[in-house]
């Protein structure tokens, strides 16, 4: 089976939306019935002279909410045409998109698969895409409602996008597919399988700081020891100095290099629990990562988070009103049974190996493709 996957920038691009479309398309370089290919259009800027030009910069002068130019319609089928010549040479048998807007206007007969973890409709709801100009919002909806319509398979990392397409976007509940997506591990180093007994020590990885909970997951950590459990909560992402005794900020860490990508490893294998309190998760890579070094994830019960972690198989759900002090209680009384932690440690690695490695991912996505 010959696969092209599409990209608005290369796929192989570790960077490009939290290394996800590097980590499938390895997966799927990895997975011997598939023949992947990866296809990018051209990234020469809009020329001086186009009309779409000018109007996306007198847009973005005078209104106080920015233009997407990459949502307009006459944009999106000037990318489709190139994206074309390479369907036309390449001749695949299916083609993937993590982004639906790609495939918008594509004129083709080949089988288009769209495979991604939220909807604009969600994204303005939940996300911020609601600062978008309308105009935006409304090209952006447009084409998401264009490209589900062209495409024959639209798969999502979670129930809850799942339910957004075929309820909003009237989507044929018959082309709608669930399938997560994996950990982003590089070189998959060793987990180890001991943890500290004397202390409880949290780890929180987020650069969207506000967004994923930080300070709310710093009010947990120091519930748990005024409950009498020592614990530390590292913290990779944000450049912080919050003045707390109970954290250590390791600052902006990148797989990308080899020292760096060493100490996030060492952080996840010290871990006892990964604290993640996010207000608002389409799915949540970081809780697979976890599971991949058997820590159970602590984290809200929004978006797609359940589909990524179980309650008492590889973590804890809670409420979004739920307290610190919640969240530390459920830590110290876990903590304080071994044998019932170490359970969950085992389980934690079992839910990846089972349900959260890309290798798991595609070749679930490949069961949908004859």
């Amino acid at each position: 089976m010959k696969l092209a996957v599409l990209g608005y920038q290369d796929v192989e691009d570790i960077n490009l939306w939290s290394g996800i479309p590097y980590h499938a398309f390895n997966a799927f370089q990895r997975e011997k019935t598939i023949d992947v290919t990866k296809v990018f259009p051209s990234q020469e800027p809009l020329l001086p002279g186009n009309s779409l030009f000018r109007f996306y910069f007198n847009f973005i002068q005078k209104a106080r909410q920015p233009y997407y130019y990459h949502y307009n319609k006459s944009y999106i089928e000037y990318k489709n045409d190139q994206i074309n010549k390479y369907i036309r040479r390449i001749k695949p048998d299916y083609i993937l998109t993590f982004w639906p807007y790609q495939v918008a206007y594509l004129e083709t007969v080949v089988p288009i698969i769209i495979w991604t973890d939220a909807t604009i409709d969600l994204l303005i709801k939940t996300w911020g895409y609601d600062r978008m100009a309308n105009v935006s919002q409304k090209d952006a909806l447009q084409a998401e409602h264009d490209a589900l319509s062209r495409a024959t398979l639209a798969v999502y990392s979670s129930d809850w996008a799942a339910s957004s397409a075929r309820n909003i976007y009237n989507v044929d509940p018959n082309k709608v597919k669930v399938i997560g997506f994996g950990a982003n591990i590089l070189r998959f180093p060793a987990f180890s399988k001991e943890v500290s007994k004397n202390k409880c020590n949290l780890l929180f990885i987020g650069y969207d700081y506000i967004r994923k909970g930080l300070q709310k997951a710093i009010d947990i950590t120091e519930a748990v020891n005024s409950l009498g459990l020592e614990a530390i909560l590292t913290v990779i992402g944000p450049e912080q100095n919050i003045n707390s005794k109970y954290v250590k900020f390791l600052g902006r860490l990148s797989k990308d290099d080899t020292e760096e990508y060493s100490r996030i490893v060492n952080a996840y294998n010290e871990a006892t629990f990964f604290l993640l309190p996010t207000f608002s998760e389409p799915f949540g890579i970081v809780f697979c990562e976890a599971s991949y070094f058997g820590v159970p994830s602590l984290s809200h019960n929004v978006g797609g988070v359940s589909n990524v972690i179980e309650d008492g198989v590889n973590g804890k759900l809670f409420l979004l009103d739920s307290s610190p002090n919640d969240f530390a209680t459920y830590i110290k009384s876990v903590f304080s049974n071994w044998p019932q932690y170490m359970a969950l440690r085992n389980s934690t690695r079992s839910h990846y190996e089972t349900n959260l490695s890309w290798e798991v991912s595609i070749k679930r996505l490949s069961n949908f493709l004859i």
